[in-house]
């Protein structure tokens, strides 16, 4: 049996926000023709990998805190693929029928056979292999997929062993970094991800030790300051790569306590608690959708000036936020048509 669904922790709805505002202006400011780069990038690394992993983090932790144990493995299974599959093959056959309009080409993308990288949710985790029909939804969609096809495997060695799980995972991670021979980049290595994912687990079996404890904010508030602005010293292209990627997997988990703990203070305040519940719902969404509507705005506008650069962050802010609620809306009609069709009954 999955576990029993436990109380709703108000604090990961913030978390959330706040990593979807964070890739947005991230993005905006990966694409920008101004000076303006909010988000951009700090002294070990770029803001993206470090929303990424906290989104990881996120992962991890309300998989465990909900299914510690993945129970029967159909429903487990067809339970996730629910929450990830209809939102993005919406999305993406939007988009997908732009780009057969811009291309007048229905096979704009080559082989046809590459749509079933699509269809799994994969192309945009395979892009630096296969160049296909990958238009929405990012790499770190098809990482996501695979963690979840793991975590029936990981959960089972974690509840076993969590000393022994956890040598396994660094023993990966620090293989990670030191092959060669992936093509891969190392944020998007599965070993890397598996990292940030399974510090999820651990903050999720050690709650209370771990995010319920306040004082916890102190020392993580101060890593993430330090990483932020001091820059660790590397010898080479390859080390510098790796000094990044452990800085983010530190501050990772860091930013997560610290946004747990503010989210948990904002809610205190009704509406601000709405207001951040509201966008935390919509954080897949706005995911799935941010990086193309970046690029279809900008395409046609790209203002250099400050204040226009700002007037654009916020108006491609308010049009993801506004093309997520309509995605979600439209995922809930099927039911809403059902439960009509039940009440003429």
């Amino acid at each position: 049996m999955e576990g029993n669904r436990k109380e709703r922790l108000y604090g990961i709805d913030f978390i959330r926000a706040v990593c979807a505002l964070g890739i947005i202006a991230f993005h905006f400011s990966c694409h920008t023709a101004s000076s303006i780069r909010p988000f951009y990038i700090f002294a070990n690394g770029d803001f993206g990998g470090l929303f990424v992993a906290v989104f990881f983090v996120i992962s991890g932790m309300t998989l465990y805190y909900n299914h510690p144990k993945a129970g029967n493995l159909k429903n487990f299974y067809l339970k996730r693929a629910k929450t990830i599959y209809p939102p993005f093959y919406i999305a993406y056959i939007v988009f997908f029928i732009k780009s057969v309009i811009d291309s007048k080409n229905f096979f704009w993308g080559g082989n046809p056979a590459k749509l079933l990288l699509t269809a799994a949710g994969m192309d945009g985790y395979l892009a630096y292999r296969v160049q296909g029909y990958y238009i929405l939804g990012e790499w770190f969609l098809g990482a996501i997929i695979l963690l979840y096809l793991l975590y029936p495997v990981v959960a089972a060695g974690f509840n076993k062993s969590v000393i022994a799980s956890s040598a396994i995972v660094l023993a990966g991670y620090i293989f990670a970094c030191a092959a060669t021979f992936f093509v891969i980049p190392l944020e998007e290595n599965l070993f890397a991800c598996l990292a940030s994912f399974f510090i999820g687990m651990i903050i999720a079996k050690y709650k209370k030790q771990i995010l319920d404890n306040k004082w916890l904010v102190i020392p993580c508030a101060a890593i993430c300051g330090v990483l932020f602005f001091v820059r660790i010293p590397a010898n080479s292209i390859e080390m510098s790569r790796i000094n990044n990627s452990i800085c983010i997997h530190i501050m990772g988990p860091s930013l997560f306590i610290c946004l747990y703990h503010a989210g948990c203070l904002i809610n205190k305040c009704k509406a601000a608690g709405s207001v951040i519940s509201f966008m935390g719902k919509l954080s897949y969404p706005v995911f799935l959708l941010q990086h193309r509507l970046i690029l279809e705005v900008l395409v046609r506008k790209n203002p250099d000036s400050s204040v226009k650069a700002y007037v654009a962050l916020l108006f491609i802010t308010l049009l993801t936020f506004a093309a997520g609620w309509v995605l979600s809306e439209l995922l809930k009609l099927p039911e809403k048509i059902r439960r009509k069709s039940s009440k003429k009954k």
